[in-house]
């Protein structure tokens, strides 16, 4: 594993602490991360190069949180935070990091908070809008080893937008009310950090309230970006498949551009022609399918299928729709035996739902 040279630490009281540890392993153990014991009441949840430790002491319960970037360490403070929040949350409000200054700036944002200006629109591939924002604060932090980012506008866009504040806890404090804001997450095509830019490609549809701004923003209008943070990665010498629909065609791309050495397989896109796809995908060495919008979410799952048969796969990644999210997710565990952090299969929407909800 990587050095993770950015650490925080908390430690937290608790009356029952020995029955709060189990708790919150077989909680963790639920959302099917990939946790190794580190004693009788220690564990360590990896989340990629990053991890997780909690310590039991018939006391309370300590935290260690250690990652790659500032940005990474945040989020999973935040998650640490709301992991014990569904335990107990009186003990998750009264938590306090030893590093909390660092992690805020003088106004009270995350410091992983940046405000975007537009610079300019394009369209990489029919179906897609891509960004190219202006960021007035560090790009070194949006270079970095995290490709997803949260985007936040304002739900009421009449209004200046009001930005989130970091909690005494460590957690995002997001407003309400007529300030409250519209997050999704997205991923980091590009960066250049000699112009202090970066590329985001947003899917054309209606109804998504950052799909909308995208569509009719001038150049000099305002946005947020939390981030960055994520990446799912393959071993060296990994025979792969890698899979999704037009959302997840910006993540594909930066998951190629990074694949280590050896790795072999297939990609399965949404777009009319495989030549469509390479026209947007760097080079590769996985080869490379198409298949259509109109049968995509039908029949992603078989094609798959198809192309795993003839050689055991050691990672698998999909992104996409709900359904088909759940199926790949199935299809990865049950038939091609792949454990915890050999295999994702991450909803990037569902069908029917409310596209403008929070």
């Amino acid at each position: 594993m990587p050095s993770q040279p950015h650490q925080s630490t908390a430690y937290v009281p608790l009356s029952a602490a020995d029955q709060a540890f189990a708790q919150l392993v077989a909680h963790v153990e639920e959302h099917d991360a990939v946790m190794e014991r580190t004693g009788a009441q220690g564990v360590r949840i990896l989340v990629g190069d990053n991890s997780i430790e909690v310590g039991g002491d018939g006391s309370g319960i300590s935290l260690k949180v250690s990652a790659v970037s500032r940005s990474i360490l945040y989020f999973l403070k935040e998650a640490a935070v709301r992991h014990l929040a569904d335990l107990d949350a009186s003990a998750a409000e009264k938590l306090r990091w030893d590093d909390d200054a660092v992690l805020t700036l003088n106004d009270g944002v995350p410091a992983n908070f940046q405000e975007l200006t537009l610079a300019g629109k394009s369209e990489p591939l029919p179906g897609l809008i891509r960004l190219r924002l202006d960021a007035k604060g560090d790009m070194g932090a949006l270079t970095g080893p995290g490709i997803h980012v949260k985007l936040l506008l304002p739900l009421n866009p009449d209004r200046a937008p009001v930005w989130p504040k970091v909690a005494a806890n460590g957690t995002t404090s997001w407003p309400s009310g007529e300030d409250a804001l519209h997050v999704r997450y997205y991923t980091i095509r590009s960066t250049d950090a000699d112009k202090g830019q970066l590329d985001i490609d947003i899917v054309r549809h209606e109804g998504g309230v950052i799909a909308e701004w995208a569509e009719i923003a001038k150049e000099g209008d305002r946005i947020g970006l939390l981030g960055p943070s994520g990446r799912e990665r393959p071993q060296s010498g990994d025979h792969v498949i890698f899979a999704g629909d037009q959302t997840a065609l910006p993540a594909l791309a930066r998951m190629i551009e990074d694949l280590p050495e050896g790795v072999s397989g297939h990609l399965v896109g949404e777009a009319e022609t495989p030549e469509d796809l390479q026209r947007y995908l760097p080079i590769t060495s996985l080869v490379v399918h198409a298949i259509p919008p109109a049968r995509f979410q039908s029949e992603v799952l078989d094609a798959c299928r198809t192309l795993s048969a003839a050689e055991k796969q050691q990672f698998a990644w999909f992104a996409g729709e709900y359904k088909n999210a759940q199926a790949m997710r199935k299809f990865f565990k049950s038939e091609l035996g792949l454990g915890k952090g050999s295999q994702f299969s991450i909803t990037y929407w569902r069908k029917g739902a409310s596209l403008k909800a929070d």
